[in-house]
């Protein structure tokens, strides 16, 4: 993502030079002395979490990673505090995953895990991904059945 595209996501504003028509929806310049709030109080929205931009994260092809749209959109949400604090490229912990992210082109690059003696070079940023909502269903962390589910699926699988 370049800079014009990140100060669009950030309220209409665009680079130096274009033209009003371009720089936000409706030919304005996005920045209003009523209501539009300063780029600097974005740029603190950002830092602080509170901001989405609401572009999409990808997974890389080759990557074998797979996520769900929940964890997709928590991604989106730390790319956008990333990228506001300058990162580039980030290890992201996500519900006990930890995930290589190209912060500029909000891609999802691979998956690190710490037990099988990878490294990770040029990662410039580490951070973590809200929790899922409460009430959310995902898979277990470990892929393993916790011990009263795989009780109560041998009572079923007894029933049966």
């Amino acid at each position: 993502m370049g800079g014009d595209e990140l100060l669009r996501a950030l309220g209409g504003i665009g680079a130096p030079g274009r033209a009003a028509s371009e720089r936000a929806p409706g030919g304005g310049s996005g920045a209003s002395s009523t209501g539009a709030m300063d780029f600097r109080a974005m740029l603190e929205r950002a830092s602080a979490g509170a901001f989405d931009s609401g572009l999409p994260v990808s997974v890389a092809s080759g990557a074998s990673v797979q996520l769900n749209e929940s964890q997709l959109a928590r991604l989106g949400q730390v790319i956008d505090r990333l990228h506001a604090s300058g990162a580039s490229h980030a290890l992201v912990e996500i519900d006990g995953r930890f995930l290589v992210v190209d912060v500029l082109t909000r891609q999802v690059r691979s998956e690190f895990q710490p037990g099988a003696g990878q490294s990770v070079d040029g990662i410039d940023a580490v951070a973590s991904a809200p929790p899922a909502p409460e009430g959310a269903l995902g898979p277990p962390r470990a892929g393993v059945p916790t011990p009263s589910l795989a009780s109560a699926l041998i009572d079923r699988e007894d029933a049966a």
